[in-house]
């Protein structure tokens, strides 16, 4: 594998592989990404409803074009707000509430510490991480896990993957979370509301899903009722080791 220019000028690069993708006669070989880094490019505006014209690398194959995952969208690895470009290698089949949910969460933080006076050029690498191809529904199109990198004071972006520490770093699964149980806009409750909302922003950081464990007004309160809260961080890092061929 080498890395490959997703910009002329060099600052957005990736690394993809070939896998299978079927079985017997009809398996093909398709590519996908694995890695990708950059600078750090804040951009003005936000771009967080924008969706991709583009279909995924590893969706696509000689004379054959997936469309989709079902429950999946294209999330851009490298994120537009970043500085991230909109083309199918820097796109993956990514759950719609870790594209909307942790993984923009990710980049809302990239984006803070990029800004942040004195940090100097900043840069960003994403290891995406894949199932074995074998496991029982596996499918190695889809992300498993991605772990990402921030670094600061880059002044070549080579040395984000050889010498430099990283001044932070982050694992993400790539969960299929259950359909929201309710809807945090759509209270009328304004006190209630703000105590939900107040509760999301506690447990964002931690890469909890929220919505998925009921009204804590209505659920949690009652006998034997209380949220069974998994931290998706420990998930995230067993899922990684997996996929990263660790133990």
């Amino acid at each position: 594998m080498s890395w490959q220019n997703l910009t002329f000028n060099g600052w957005l690069q990736v690394e993809t592989e070939d896998f299978l993708w079927g079985w017997g006669a009809s398996a093909q070989q398709r590519r996908r990404p694995v890695r990708v880094h950059g600078f750090i490019q804040p951009r003005s505006g936000s771009t967080a409803r924008l969706r991709s014209g583009q279909t995924a690398l590893a969706l696509k194959g000689a004379g054959v074009n997936d469309g989709s995952v079902p429950n999946t969208e294209g999330g851009h690895v490298f994120g537009l707000d970043l500085g991230g470009v909109d083309t199918d290698a820097n796109l993956v089949p990514m759950y719609g509430g870790v594209n909307r949910g942790a993984f923009r969460e990710i980049e809302r933080r990239l984006r803070e510490f990029a800004l942040f006076p004195g940090r100097g050029t900043c840069a960003a690498h994403i290891e995406i991480g894949y199932a074995n191809a074998f496991a029982v529904g596996a499918d190695p199109r889809v992300p498993e896990v991605f772990e990402v990198k921030c670094f600061e004071q880059v002044a070549d972006l080579a040395a984000v993957t050889r010498t430099a520490t990283a001044a932070w770093t982050e694992l993400v699964a790539n969960l299929e979370y259950p359909p929201a149980r309710w809807d945090l806009s759509q209270f009328a409750d304004v006190t209630r509301r703000a105590t939900l909302l107040e509760i999301r922003q506690h447990v964002a950081s931690n890469n909890w899903l929220i919505e998925s464990l009921g009204d804590p007004f209505d659920d949690w309160g009652k006998a034997s009722m209380g949220p069974n809260i998994y931290s998706n961080a420990a998930v995230t890092s067993a899922k990684y080791n997996r996929s990263m061929g660790r133990s």
